[in-house]
């Protein structure tokens, strides 16, 4: 899905929850500024890195005051936390040990994403196993002959052997 149809389906859910005209007008500020930097985006395409590279942008090269920057992390995270809510966790793809997947969270400041991140991985592999859900792990078998040993004969091997000679 489209960001820009995502943010309708976002803004229609605000006025239908009774947000004053002033938020939506600041959510719609906002709204537009990302939606124009990204060059409108698949919303499961945007990632941590781009929102980052946004909000640098704002810092760097916008005029904007702190406060008016605070005012679009506010905006995007209200956003963001309602596309949880409404898009859920999305299995990316299942390996033979491994299950990729993408779920999508806000934090109060960018600079704690790698202890959140922990947290939510934590509270996943949780959820899984008290739901009973284990992950499958590759087997190997070793087998290490020791120079001095002699190695075992196939005793199947042997078996059949024999019964050819018997005949």
């Amino acid at each position: 899905m489209k960001f820009s149809k995502a943010i309708e389906g976002y803004k229609l859910s605000c006025l239908t929850e009774g947000y004053s005209p002033n938020t939506m007008e600041g959510y719609e500020w906002a709204f537009k500024r990302i939606e124009t930097f990204l060059s409108d985006p698949m919303i499961e395409e945007i990632t941590p890195e781009d929102i980052r590279r946004f909000f640098y942008h704002l810092n760097t090269e916008t005029k904007l005051s702190s406060s008016s920057i605070q005012s679009i992390w506010r905006s995007m995270r209200s956003f963001f936390n309602w596309a949880s809510r409404e898009l859920g966790i999305f299995f990316q793809k299942f390996g033979d040990t491994t299950r990729s997947v993408r779920v999508r969270w806000w934090i109060d400041s960018y600079t704690k994403e790698n202890p959140v991140l922990d947290k939510v991985n934590a509270a996943l592999e949780t959820a899984l196993g008290q739901a009973g859900i284990d992950m499958p792990f590759d087997t190997y078998n070793l087998n290490v002959k020791m120079q001095d040993e002699k190695p075992v004969p196939d005793t199947q091997d042997d078996d059949q052997d024999n019964q050819d000679d018997s005949s």
